[in-house]
């Protein structure tokens, strides 16, 4: 038992209101088995990952919105994409784009747009990458 817990952690805790004054009517803890280390790979700077975002190869949590452009593109950060849906961990670049066409009463609508941080040689199969997340 000790060992088995030793290898889960809170990947994601979710927290939801029921009414306007935020009274918590659920809270959930998602835990995910640490899978090992499969290897070091290189991965590429936040400038290459930003051309690549550029071209398209991106997954995005605002697909209803089309991509305005690199120009639109703020903050980047380094992350993990950590579900239990996923086979392995890997690190992705998310940006936040900023999406004009979302703002509403003069304010700004930002999306998160994850490009794979590996060097795309080290992803296996790139054309069945199903990019899910938010899970």
């Amino acid at each position: 038992m000790c060992r088995r817990r030793r290898n889960k952690f809170i990947s994601r805790q979710n927290l939801k209101s029921s009414t306007d004054e935020s009274d918590i009517y659920i809270m959930m803890l998602r835990y995910f088995d640490y899978r090992g280390k499969l290897g070091d790979y290189p991965i590429i700077s936040s400038d290459e990952a930003l051309e690549l975002l550029g071209e398209g190869k991106y997954i995005t949590s605002v697909a209803q919105y089309d991509f305005p452009g690199t120009e639109y593109a703020g903050m980047v950060e380094l992350v993990y994409s950590v579900t239990d849906l996923e086979e392995y961990y890997i690190p992705y670049y998310r940006f936040y784009v900023e999406i004009p066409e979302g703002a509403e009463d003069d304010k700004k609508l930002y999306g998160a747009y994850y490009v794979p941080a590996v060097r795309q040689e080290y992803i296996s199969d790139m054309t069945v990458w199903d990019g899910h997340f938010n899970n």
